[in-house]
């Protein structure tokens, strides 16, 4: 193996390092194969040797398949020397080995490891939107690419769009943990098991990284990230689920539609930092201030919505009094003095998830128009 560039390369490297070699199809079996090395080396530092494997990547290629999203996406493996490692998109394999030194890949790589950019493909020149993450401790970068046209379809497959990023590394990380310092130290001990306890092993620890992974995403895609609270996305399905048990077991629930009033004033005057700071707490107010069961969201821009299940009329507008005049009272940094207005709906038969909201919006209408800084509900404001 001597001739081999990987190699030679490892043998003059000053350092243990990692290398991954372009995906190759062997001729005889039709495999595609990528070779996974890394250098081993004495106490002193002096090269010692490689351990090394040649990996099939069927299984990627499989999984790469099922997670494209749309005619024109893809999904790259690409080495930090700016060269394609292996490539899969709905025409199959292509662009393996292709340098992409023009790709704004590697400029985004410079302020963050992981992250997104919108680019024309330069392999087959189809504009994308990318999402990228550098593999830790690997020369790698996962890259999902999809068409605009297709991304845009649905919120939903955005959402998809973050999962999949997440799930390659996971599957790239079952042919490449095994070449990770730590791991090497503990090849001895795995040899002696059998090797169905070792094909468990390694299928319960991939299984259980990649759970964890999706998880912290699926959080992440319901949570809005300036405040903390619970994002749109996370409101609506509450709300058809609330709703859904309202409709079978004939009970009420209720709304509590929220408008930091001004708000625009403070990001004129005093900067969208100060705008943001209200908002975040204003937040606090409303978690510390709702009951277990309730839930609170940011519904968009300085408006917030509180979902109350299994409640009266008098019960939400008692507790939306309440917070209001906790807001009104808050010493907020700058402003000082900050006040919101509140529209308040409750469930009745006939009503649609919809029409709840439309209701409340209606409410909070009216209680600007009162003069602000105070609690309406639609019997009150006719």
């Amino acid at each position: 193996i001597q001739e081999y560039d990987f190699f030679k390369l490892m043998k003059t490297s000053p350092a243990d390092r990692t290398y991954i070699s372009v995906a190759q199809k062997e001729p005889k079996t039709g495999l595609v194969t990528m070779m996974l090395v890394r250098r081993i080396s004495t106490p002193e530092g002096a090269f010692n040797g490689l351990i090394f494997a040649a990996v099939k990547t069927s299984q990627l290629l499989n999984f790469a398949g099922t997670m494209l999203m749309g005619k024109n996406s893809s999904m790259t493996l690409v080495g930090l020397d700016k060269r394609i490692r292996l490539r899969r998109s709905q025409k199959g394999l292509d662009g393996i080995g292709k340098r992409i030194d023009k790709s704004m890949l590697w400029k985004n790589l410079q302020n963050s490891d992981t992250g997104r950019y919108k680019q024309v493909s330069i392999i087959d020149k189809v504009p994308r939107l990318w999402i990228y993450r550098k593999i830790n401790g690997f020369p790698a970068i996962a890259v999902i690419g999809s068409a605009y046209s297709d991304t845009l379809e649905t919120l939903t497959k955005i959402n998809q769009f973050r999962y999949a990023v997440a799930a390659l590394i996971s599957v790239i990380g079952i042919g490449i943990f095994v070449l990770t310092r730590r791991e090497i130290t503990s090849i001895k001990r795995e040899a002696e098991l059998k090797k169905n306890d070792l094909v468990q092993e390694v299928m319960l620890r991939s299984h259980t990284k990649l759970e964890q992974q999706n998880k912290k995403l699926e959080q992440l895609s319901i949570t809005d990230p300036l405040t903390g609270l619970y994002n749109r996305i996370k409101l609506n399905d509450v709300m058809l689920s609330e709703f859904n048990r309202a409709s079978r077991f004939y009970y009420t629930f209720g709304v509590i539609m929220i408008d930091v009033d001004h708000f625009k004033e403070i990001n004129d005057t005093h900067g969208h930092q100060v705008g943001d700071q209200v908002l975040i707490q204003i937040s606090s107010i409303l978690k510390t201030h709702v009951r277990a069961i309730d839930t609170v969201g940011r519904w968009g821009g300085e408006e917030f919505l509180i979902i109350l299940p299994e409640t009266c009329l008098d019960g939400i507008m008692t507790l939306a009094e309440n917070i209001r005049t906790r807001i009104e009272a808050y010493p907020f940094p700058v402003v000082n003095h900050k006040t919101a207005s509140f529209g308040v709906a409750i469930y009745q038969e006939g009503d649609t998830k919809d029409s709840i909201i439309v209701s409340a919006d209606e409410a909070l209408y009216k209680a600007k128009a009162k003069g602000r800084n105070c609690v309406q509900n639609i019997s009150m404001a006719s």
